[in-house]
């Protein structure tokens, strides 16, 4: 059987921006609901998923728990574009192996942190109701100094996350592939592929997020935070608000990676249709 046309870096950067924006505005309640979680003050006890969603909506409405979205939004596409383009292009350069997949997917995802990381405190100020909007969120953090507060151990977070997001997402796929002998996975096949890639990887880097996120709050550098939060609960606070990670890390990931795979398609499709067409 042939191997399907290859894409462009412009056709798999809008497979990125549609799963990343349509996966985002999906689970926009699940990250305000998390992000909640992680960041409430440990003095007034701690809140379950269903009491933090009563919360945020007794608070602010229904519309609460998609607060902030549009600065997700402006956020994800260009991170996912840039993070979903760079990865086959860096693994091909590489080879392909398991450890050249992390390699590959760690590369990537420091990529797109370094392209869009202001929008990241940005995004945790307007969801934590501590700016109006992204503009007055990148404001305050540049009087404060603090637009890339945090970007140390973002990156420290995001190596194994998209390293091994991408390996085992990777290697499933090439074993599913295997098995079928077809050049494209199913949806479910994608979908179960994606679930698994999502809780390994999320679950893996959660205390990195959790302390970071803190920080960003407390104005505390991220290690004293750490500290603080080991001091608190010992290391079972690193994972708190974790069970709502995943249960949103499964759909997302599993939606994200079935997007990307169907969008992929289309364009393989699209190529070669293109390529059969007699030249003038």
């Amino acid at each position: 059987m042939m191997p399907p046309p290859k894409l462009s870096p412009l056709q798999r950067f809008t497979a990125g921006v549609v799963a990343g924006g349509v996966t985002k505005t999906l689970l926009a309640p699940l990250d305000n609901i998390k992000v909640a979680m992680q960041t409430a003050d440990p003095s007034q006890g701690k809140r379950g998923l269903l009491p933090t969603a009563s919360a945020i909506i007794e608070k602010r409405g229904p519309r609460g728990l998609w607060k902030g979205n549009s600065t997700q939004l402006v956020r994800t596409v260009p991170f996912q574009g840039i993070r979903l383009t760079a990865f086959p292009i860096i693994l091909e350069l590489l080879g392909d192996s398991t450890m050249k997949r992390f390699a590959a997917g760690a590369s990537a995802g420091v990529l797109a942190v370094l392209g869009t990381y202001p929008l990241d405190p940005a995004r945790t100020y307007v969801q934590t109701g501590r700016a109006s909007g992204i503009v007055d969120a990148l404001t305050q953090l540049r009087a404060k100094g603090a637009l890339y507060k945090g970007l140390l151990p973002t990156i420290v977070g995001q190596i194994p996350y998209d390293g091994c997001s991408f390996m085992a997402f990777a290697s499933l796929r090439k074993m599913v592939l295997r098995h079928t002998g077809r050049p494209f996975m199913t949806t479910s096949q994608t979908l179960f592929c994606g679930m698994a890639a999502g809780v390994f990887a999320q679950s893996i880097t959660y205390p990195i997020d959790l302390a970071k996120r803190r920080s960003i709050i407390t104005g505390d550098s991220f290690l004293a935070t750490a500290r603080k939060v080991y001091a608190k609960d010992g290391l079972a606070g690193f994972f708190r608000g974790n069970t709502t990670n995943l249960i949103k890390a499964v759909p997302q990931s599993a939606i994200q990676f079935a997007l990307v795979e169907r969008v992929n398609r289309f364009w393989h499709r699209y190529n070669a249709m293109r390529a059969l067409k007699p030249k003038p």
